[in-house]
């Protein structure tokens, strides 16, 4: 049913209460789209949602606006499509609402940069996003000093049991979760 709507697009709609409903009505359809991993036609769908949103979709309709550029931009990743991520990452890079809301769409900006080689560039863009998040980075100078960190931790990690490890409560703080992505 939603696709037929799409069809007619968003001129057919009067009033900003019926664009947003098709609006999320699409987010649903995308959603479900790329739970199939068919991420093309998820992209089709977000791409008609943001379509029916009013001019200020940002003012009127933040959460909505914001989920369906977040997995316009998800999909975009997915199907190789990095300019089309930089214009829907644009969007919420410019009217996010916090640093948290812009996570995501950063997140696969650096992926998208780690995927064309751009690994400096990633590189630093990741090591500011820990920053952001609290999360400040000790550089080692050399290998050595590196290699030193790793046997450190290996041996920390060694005194513990496997099954104790393993049964440890699953982290819950949303910002050390994204921290542990980058």
């Amino acid at each position: 049913a939603v696709d037929q709507v799409n069809r007619g697009g968003p001129h057919i709609v009067s009033g900003s209460d019926h664009g947003s409903l098709l609006a999320y009505l699409n987010l649903r359809a995308g959603k479900k789209a790329m739970d199939m991993s068919d991420f093309a036609s998820a992209l089709a769908f977000f791409d008609h949602g943001i379509l029916f949103l009013d001019e200020n979709h940002w003012h009127d309709n933040y959460n909505l606006s914001l989920e369906l550029f977040d997995n316009a931009v998800k999909c975009t990743y997915a199907i190789g499509d990095h300019q089309r991520l930089n214009k829907f990452s644009e969007q919420v890079l410019s009217f996010a609402r916090s640093f948290n809301d812009k996570l995501t769409v950063i997140y696969h900006a650096v992926s998208a940069l780690c995927d064309a080689s751009s690994l400096d560039e990633a590189i630093e863009k990741g090591v500011w996003v820990l920053s952001m998040l609290g999360e400040d980075l000790f550089q080692p100078s050399s290998r050595s000093e590196t290699l030193a960190l790793i046997e450190k931790t290996r041996c920390l990690v060694q005194g513990y049991p496997e099954d104790l490890l393993l049964n440890y409560n699953l982290m819950t703080d949303s910002s050390k979760i994204m921290a542990m992505k980058f």
